[in-house]
């Protein structure tokens, strides 16, 4: 490859849509002190106040909370942020002690994906053999789409129906299997990269003995 004007601008181009991909999609989940949660998009914190879109918004409208309203707010990239707030919210809940808040039902979905989750084998072995028989820098748009791809419903493997049945916990989970997909994907298309190097180097050093 001649490395012209023209070869670098479409590897520039290559590599901004694989960034995009791997940004694209993330969302934000903001629990309430009345214990609902939102999945949201934080555009901003400023003076006690929160600013953010709905997910997945088709009118991509900016709404604001107060800071005393939100318990704590989940990035996509897995930050977390937590606001203190000495107001008393009363529960809608006639007995708390018999009910898990929504985000201790979100953290034990986490928890429980860590613990179970196996459902990316195919995706990452998929891009395992394609980056090793094909080249990697080829496989690297199929495994950015790959792993910005949520795991199908069927992959998913809840540990109970009863746990399931409670949204925050099946965000949780699902956030966190999503999580540990693109890990898994991307480690896959690491290694396809030392493969690939390694039969490139192999047959060079094969090639130039037979001569």
């Amino acid at each position: 490859m001649k490395w012209n004007i023209h070869n670098c601008v479409r590897i520039f181009l290559l590599l901004l849509f694989v960034l995009t991909m791997i940004s694209a999609d993330g969302q934000d989940v903001m629990f309430k002190r009345d214990d609902q949660f939102m999945l949201v998009n934080i555009s901003k914190i400023k003076q006690d106040s929160i600013y953010f879109k709905k997910y997945r918004d088709s009118k991509d409208s900016v709404y604001v909370l107060p800071e005393s309203e939100v318990e704590m707010i989940f990035y996509a990239n897995g930050e977390t942020k937590k606001f203190e707030s000495g107001i008393a919210i009363v529960s809608s809940h006639t007995d708390r002690s018999k009910d898990r808040h929504s985000l201790e039902y979100f953290q034990l979905g986490m928890t429980d994906a860590a613990n179970t989750y196996d459902g990316y084998h195919h995706a990452s072995n998929t891009i395992l053999l394609a980056g090793s028989i094909l080249t990697p820098f080829i496989t690297v748009i199929p495994a950015a789409i790959c792993s910005n791809t949520p795991p199908k419903e069927i992959s998913l493997n809840y540990r109970n129906a009863e746990l399931n049945m409670q949204p925050a916990y099946k965000e949780g989970y699902r956030l966190m299997a999503h999580k540990i997909k693109k890990k898994q994907v991307w480690r896959s298309w690491d290694y396809s990269v030392a493969i690939s190097f390694s039969l490139i180097v192999v047959f060079s050093v094969l090639h130039k003995s037979g001569h």
